[in-house]
């Protein structure tokens, strides 16, 4: 039979712990009620016992809690003590790491990936005409003000080459810049795991750049093509990954869709021509970021 009084206590023990932001693992201090000290970490905190991994033995060790004064985590120079029945939780942390864990802060990063292409064709009405997946390189700038609230300005380029069965049409610059609500996961501990979920949009600098095929026309029929293209509005949805190597520091894996479809309009000698009045330039980007962060 459990009993109640050990049983709220290590309740409470379990409250507390969590709202630190504590883990299984962490190095603990036992203080036991006949004087001595205990020091390993932990491994599984019950209702009745305490499982731990002691420094130096290679055996687990189980106590009973009713033999336990206090249980210490142990992290840096500033002691706080937490009643608990008759009993005290000691929890030792970093000064002002909680402050620190939810203060907004600045942080920037760069961006390198994959992107390839959602549609089926790349010039409107031109079933074989395609875009090639290309490599995006990126910078942004994050303020994050508190655990799934933070705000992004985000601007990548990649060169997107089009072509036609084995024909080089030419290539588009494409240069998204969106901005992000982003619903960002920071782990409490100076290293960890966190998650985000992105949710922007913005507008492309965009600019078609013709190929050897157009440029083989142009000589062969004595004419002067151009193609011109406007700033699409673009939408992007992403999620990922971030890894804290240290408070300052992630390392993280982005998958992002960005949608936007290009208008164009082509020329002739100067005469515009109703020929092919998009670019379906939408595409998914699998990428990689490095991020810093000024906390």
């Amino acid at each position: 039979m459990y009993n109640l009084r050990i049983t709220i206590i290590t309740i409470t023990l379990f409250l507390v712990v969590s709202s630190l932001g504590q883990s299984i693992n962490d190095p603990v201090v036992l203080f036991m009620k006949n004087g001595s000290m205990i020091h390993g970490k932990l491994v599984r905190l019950t209702f009745e016992k305490t499982i731990i991994d002691p420094e130096n033995n290679l055996s687990l060790m189980t106590l009973s809690n009713v033999d336990i004064e206090k249980l210490g985590f142990v992290e840096s120079d500033r002691i706080i003590k937490y009643p608990v029945g008759d009993t005290i939780l000691t929890k030792a942390v970093s000064k002002n790491y909680s402050k620190k864990t939810n203060r907004s802060f600045f942080s920037f990063g760069i961006i390198g990936g994959r992107s390839s292409s959602i549609t089926t064709s790349a010039f409107d009405g031109f079933e074989n005409t395609k875009i090639l997946p290309a490599f995006v390189i990126g910078g942004a700038a994050r303020f994050f003000i508190c655990q799934l609230v933070e705000f992004e300005a985000l601007v990548t380029y990649t060169q997107l080459k089009i072509t036609e069965n084995s024909d080089d049409l030419g290539s588009l610059t494409f240069i998204p810049i969106v901005f992000n609500y982003k619903m960002q996961i920071i782990p409490r501990k100076k290293s960890g795991v966190g998650f985000h979920v992105d949710l922007g949009a913005g507008v492309a600098l965009t600019k078609f750049q013709k190929g050897p095929a157009i440029s083989e026309i142009e000589k062969q029929e004595g004419v002067t093509i151009t193609v011109e293209t406007n700033k699409p509005f673009v939408l992007n949805l992403g999620i990922g990954l971030d890894v804290f190597i240290i408070r300052q520091l992630a390392i993280g894996c982005d998958f992002r869709l960005l949608t936007g479809n290009v208008s164009t309009v082509w020329k002739f000698n100067g005469v515009a021509v109703e020929f092919s009045d998009k670019i379906y330039a939408s595409s998914f980007i699998m990428g990689l970021n490095l991020r810093y962060c000024l906390r």
